[in-house]
Order: structure tokens, then sequence, then C-alpha cells
């Protein structure tokens, strides 16, 4: 811990990961009570390069997402809240940082809808097996050499758990 809150007093962003157990289904047990407040609060991501740096000449994408994906994001909120939610009454939150799904066990998601396999997926490698998402318990979607068919929409979730910081990003409703 010392050693990463060097880095973070140096403006440097840490991300703290709890570890997950061998089968990346749920964080391991055995955290302190300190070691979870930690993880819950510590070492919050910065803003330094919204402050430091500005992109005159950014490219501009050559596609466009359909709103039916990503919806509406409020370009107000800094880069570095990397999650949003939305509460039953259309309140938005925001985290800085998706590990802290897993710091907090709010990593359940079976059942809800779910843009993985839909909006993006992952390639397992050394086989190029096309899969939804890192923590997802499907069957490959087809293969990076082979061929593979993408989800028209948004699919039911039917792992027990994300552990993974990246399958956490991925939009999700509750249904």
């Amino acid at each position: 811990y010392d050693n990463a809150l060097f880095f973070h007093k140096q403006n440097i962003n840490v991300t703290l990961k709890p570890q997950s157990d061998p089968s990346a289904s749920r964080v391991v047990d055995g955290y302190t009570e300190e070691m979870l407040k930690r993880l819950h609060n510590g070492m919050p991501q910065m803003g330094y390069t919204e402050t430091k740096r500005q992109w005159a000449d950014r490219p501009k994408p050559s596609f466009e997402l359909p709103t039916t994906a990503i919806g509406d994001n409020d370009k107000t909120v800094p880069w570095h809240f990397q999650v949003e939610f939305e509460d039953s009454t259309g309140k938005k939150w925001y985290m800085d940082q998706a590990e802290r799904f897993n710091a907090f066990n709010f990593n359940k998601f079976k059942g809800w809808s779910c843009n993985a396999g839909y909006q993006g997926i992952i390639i397992r490698e050394p086989d190029g097996s096309i899969k939804r998402s890192y923590s997802c318990y499907d069957n490959p979607l087809g293969n990076i050499e082979t061929g593979f068919k993408l989800f028209d929409s948004a699919m039911p979730c039917i792992s027990p758990s994300c552990v993974s910081s990246a399958d956490s990003k991925i939009p999700k409703r509750k249904v």
C-alpha cells in the first residue's frame, strides 16, 4: 500500500484492485476492515489530463454508435469518471473506477440486460475465440480466424458475477 501511495502522491492514478478467487467469480475472503475501507475509498482517480492536456486537433471518429447502445452522454462529466449509474428516479451518479464495484461487492448482474457481445467483445488468446466479456460464462461467439457474429441487441447476463473492471464498465440495465 505504501508503494502505491507513493505513486498516488506523485499525481499518478493508481487503481486498488481486490484479489479474486481462482475462478474469477468473487473477491477472496480475508480482507480486514481497514483494507476494505482503502479499497472502497482510497486513491481516487485524478483528472490531471483534463487540466494539463488539451486535444486541439483530436481526430473525430468516422462512425457513430447507436444511441440505444450508449444513450446520451453528459459531456460535462470529467473523463476520469469511468462509470455512470442511473437510479430509479433517473438521477445519475458517477464512480471514478470500476474496480470499486468488486470492493463493494456490487458485481452481481445475472438477469440484467447487458451490452456485452453487442457493444464490445474480448478475444481470447492463443486460440482466438471471441467471447462477450472476460467474466461471462457464455459459449464463444466465434473465432477471430473463422468468423463470429455479434448480438443484434443487449442480452440477459448469464454469469453470477462480473469480476473484471472491463466487464463492469459494459453498460447494463436492471430489468
